[in-house]
């Protein structure tokens, strides 16, 4: 092994096509808090990747529970491309939300922007029975899976630590 240890989790991030529609979205139909929105710094975003031309503006939310998503909206360079990967794409990604009532969040969804990609799944596996799961495509094409837990709550927190 390495000589270091994760010690914690400090964002995930995600580029999206428009960040005031997407902040918009994880402020007012998910319930996030918005704790930054700002310009990137450009030489910070061409020394951290590696492109030249590259500025930014950038929000941080933080999830009900304590995670931070970034999400941050490229203005350049002008060579940048939309990305159509499905979620069985390599390099696809999702960000998946615990939600207290799934049928409510399916009620509201299309109205803050977002398209059930096909149907909510009923899981049936055993310590999963009753969970439910829809995945979304939001207009910028980040994929959002919400779940509802069933009355034994999230099965993964009750998992035993493996070394």
């Amino acid at each position: 092994m390495a000589g270091f240890r994760i010690v914690d989790t400090v964002h995930s991030a995600f580029t999206v096509a428009d960040l005031d529609k997407t902040l918009a979205l994880f402020r007012d139909f998910l319930g996030c808090e918005v704790l930054v929105q700002d310009k990137g710094t450009p030489d910070v975003v061409e020394t951290l990747t590696g492109i030249r031309g590259a500025p930014c503006k950038l929000g941080f939310v933080r999830i009900p529970g304590g995670h931070m998503i970034e999400f941050i909206e490229y203005e350049g360079p002008n060579d940048r491309r939309d990305l159509k990967a499905r979620p069985c794409d390599t390099g696809a990604a999702h960000i998946a939300l615990a939600v207290d009532n799934l049928d409510g969040a399916l009620a509201g969804a299309r109205k803050a922007g977002l398209t059930l990609y096909n149907k909510v799944v009923d899981i049936e596996d055993e310590g999963m029975k009753g969970v439910r799961s829809a995945y979304f495509k939001a207009a910028d094409g980040l994929t959002v899976e919400l779940i509802q837990w069933n009355a034994g709550g999230d099965p993964f927190k009750k998992m035993p630590k493996k070394n």
